[in-house]
């Protein structure tokens, strides 16, 4: 979101989990100044290498060229090409796809998350006091991920855009058990 040594910190932190506080964290980077300062302040070990100087990192910088060509082709394809706002939730959304298999060998477990595609049609529960009591208790959403806790942990929680909130023209981002979500077998994009 931001270029601040804070945010960076943060998300650092948030991914690593409960190994953050160990010395023995080495952190490879580009020397950015605001990931050495991030680095400096969690107490990690720095690797860096200098800039525009051998050894390049070619296998990090084609890995950010797929993940920007990820983010076009998933950010049309879901239908979001007209609607700025979820920029952010394609680009979270790619990333933590991108990641899920070095997840399973980074911590030797397979990914138990959902398999649904961004901007996909869902309906999820709702049943709210308010509501008439013959009223359906499914509302029609997008797709948008999953919620991650600290350390890469998916905890059964994903992220929904509430499609009637949207088409008038709020962005509302739910979160919700993956228990509570329905897929019907066709997939369908409204925004596509």
């Amino acid at each position: 979101m931001t270029k601040s040594a804070e945010h960076a910190a943060e998300s650092l932190r948030h991914f690593t989990g409960r190994q953050d506080g160990q010395p023995t964290c080495i952190c490879k980077t580009d020397c950015a100044r605001e990931l050495l300062k991030a680095i400096r302040t969690l107490g990690w070990l720095r690797d860096s290498s200098l800039p525009r100087c051998w050894p390049h990192n070619s296998v990090l910088e084609r890995s950010i060229r797929t993940y920007q060509e990820i983010c076009r082709s998933l950010h049309l394809q879901a239908g979001f090409a007209c609607h700025h706002p979820l920029w952010q939730v394609t680009c979270e959304y790619a990333a933590i796809s991108l990641s899920r298999d070095k997840w399973q060998k980074a911590f030797n477990r397979d990914w138990k998350g959902p398999e649904y595609i961004l901007g996909q049609l869902v309906l999820y529960r709702t049943k709210y006091q308010e509501k008439f009591k013959l009223s359906p208790n499914a509302s029609p959403a997008l797709f948008a991920g999953w919620k991650l806790e600290f350390g890469f942990r998916y905890q059964g929680i994903c992220k929904v855009v509430d499609y009637d909130s949207f088409e008038k023209g709020k962005l509302s981002i739910i979160l919700v058990p993956d228990r509570e979500l329905y897929v019907r077998d066709e997939i369908v994009f409204p925004l596509l």
